[in-house]
């Protein structure tokens, strides 16, 4: 069973919808800002949200809108962007929530420890006031309040649950959704890529492991340059907020109902490299990348796009570089590489579900969007997206996620 994509929708610092995140695409503006009175200091936050004015910017129900007020309101900040994006799809996808979602529908959300921040938040009252503890911490602290939620303001009455994977959480989620909907469980699958929102211990984890960018804000004259993906000067990924939402479903379910299709859902994989610490392997990376062609039936001759992991961090880009090379050969040199990274900075959880999203809008919109800090490419294999997008048909496209812990994804986009 054909698996197709219908809808997607986005809140990130690179853009607040669909409309603004594929003009930033397209431009090559990167979201990658200084922030002062934060660590990191330059990062791609977004800046001045405010729930109630988004919600009431999309073209929902009103009744829609007061269910998601009522949801949402005091909600943490990352359940919050997921409600804006998870609308944007079903709006785009012109689905009717209250017949076409749910019992044949399903929603994964993609991220683990979702709400850090809003932990420490509560945690900092806590000490204070113990007695005064919200009751519904009891929920929010779990993440699965993000499917309790997206379900009520949705109606969705299939399956729900989260899939943790690290930064290939999103990736995770829709390989789940794909294998749900292709094994005929449900028609529709809902899938989240949650805002990472980070905690100060996490953040200063990151920068003690070396990971992330961190570079005194007073040495750098544009923040915007600091995330180089497969450039010479790499230094590590630069921290980015994003919640995205793709909304999948059978093509026998679009077609019965009519809905536009996006992009088909070719195939995707999993593979592990037996490994528990942060460090990349190119091996478990070029079998992912093999074992999802296989999946969607392509093979490497088929592919003319890959939307890579792509961090800026050395250990990273080199690993999957050497996987490309390993993989593809002399082809490589007739393939796009791109990293969206550069201009949304590493959204984490949501990387996989925000880049298969830029991918599928470079697909329909026949362009590839500019690599912007690649000045000197760490290998010469491959054919690099240069400094300005470039009118390009997309037929086939591979679009990586890998994670901490030796967790690697692949999915194929047609």
């Amino acid at each position: 069973m054909s698996v197709m994509i219908t809808g997607v929708g986005i809140f990130s610092a690179a853009g607040k919808d669909i409309p603004t995140f594929l003009e930033a695409l397209k431009l090559g503006k990167s979201a990658i800002t200084f922030r002062k009175d934060t660590i990191p200091q330059i990062a791609a936050y977004i800046n001045e949200f405010d729930f109630v004015e988004e919600l009431h910017a999309l073209q929902v129900s009103d009744e829609l809108k007061k269910r998601a007020l009522k949801l949402g309101k005091r909600a943490p900040f990352s359940l919050q962007t997921s409600i804006i994006s998870a609308l944007e799809a079903v709006t785009q996808a012109h689905l009717e929530i209250e017949s076409e979602l749910g019992l044949r529908t399903s929603v994964i959300i993609g991220g683990q420890n979702i709400n850090q921040n809003y932990v420490n938040q509560q945690y900092a009252k806590y000490e204070k006031e113990p007695a005064f503890t919200l009751p519904n911490f009891a929920l929010r602290f779990m993440d699965t309040d993000h499917v309790g939620v997206l379900s009520a303001l949705l109606q969705i009455k299939g399956e729900g649950f989260t899939v943790g994977g690290a930064s290939a959480s999103g990736n995770m989620a829709i390989i789940q959704g794909f294998r749900q909907i292709q094994g005929g469980h449900y028609d529709r699958c809902l899938v989240i890529g949650t805002l990472a929102d980070l905690s100060p211990i996490e953040v200063h984890a990151f920068i003690n492991a070396g990971a992330m960018y961190n570079m005194p804000a007073a040495a750098i004259i544009n923040p915007s340059t600091v995330c180089r993906p497969f450039d010479e000067l790499h230094a590590g990924f630069v921290y980015g907020q994003a919640s995205g939402c793709i909304l999948l479903e059978s093509s026998e379910a679009a077609m019965q109902r009519g809905g536009k299709i996006l992009a088909e859902l070719a195939g995707g994989a999993i593979a592990l490299d037996a490994n528990h610490l942060p460090n990349p392997n190119w091996e478990g990376e070029q079998r992912v990348m093999a074992k999802a062609l296989d999946e969607a039936s392509l093979s490497m001759d088929d592919i003319d796009y890959i939307n890579t992991h792509g961090t800026s961090s050395p250990a990273g880009d080199r690993a999957e570089i050497n996987a490309l090379e390993a993989l593809f050969g002399d082809r490589l040199n007739k393939v796009y590489i791109n990293a969206t990274k550069a201009i949304t900075g590493h959204c984490l959880w949501s990387a996989g579900v925000v880049e298969a999203i830029a991918t599928i809008l470079q697909m329909n919109h026949q362009f590839v969007h500019p690599n912007i800090q690649l000045d000197n490419p760490i290998s010469p294999a491959g054919r690099w997206a240069g400094k300005m997008a470039e009118n390009r048909i997309i037929k086939a496209a591979l679009s990586n996620s890998f994670g901490f812990g030796g967790i690697n994804t692949s999915i194929v986009l047609k």
